[in-house]
């Protein structure tokens, strides 16, 4: 539930915020190798200020059980974070006419 409610452009800021507050809660509840799906979702988190957080928190809460799996999902944020840098003005462009 909390990956596709992170994948929500609406929600997955407040999604995000919400999983790093309850991080230990997080961290001892689910299984080791889990940890890395539930937080797939930050992928769409396509700020630049979201993803330097983002970041950060991974830099200080690494997941040693999936470090590739974490470095592919962040990989993949810093992609959305440049998209959206890059065609933001040419898709509002289009979308207003």
């Amino acid at each position: 539930v909390l990956r596709r409610a992170l994948l929500n452009r609406e929600h997955g800021p407040r999604v995000w915020a919400f999983v790093q507050a309850r991080w230990p809660e997080v961290v001892e509840r689910l299984p080791s190798m889990s940890i890395v799906r539930m937080v797939e979702g930050v992928r769409a988190l396509s700020t630049p200020e979201l993803a330097a957080g983002v970041e950060a928190f991974f830099a200080e809460h690494p997941l040693p059980q999936a470090t590739k799996t974490l470095a592919q999902h962040l990989e993949a944020m810093r992609v959305n974070v440049g998209v959206r840098e890059r065609e933001a003005d040419r898709v509002a462009a289009a979308v207003t006419g």
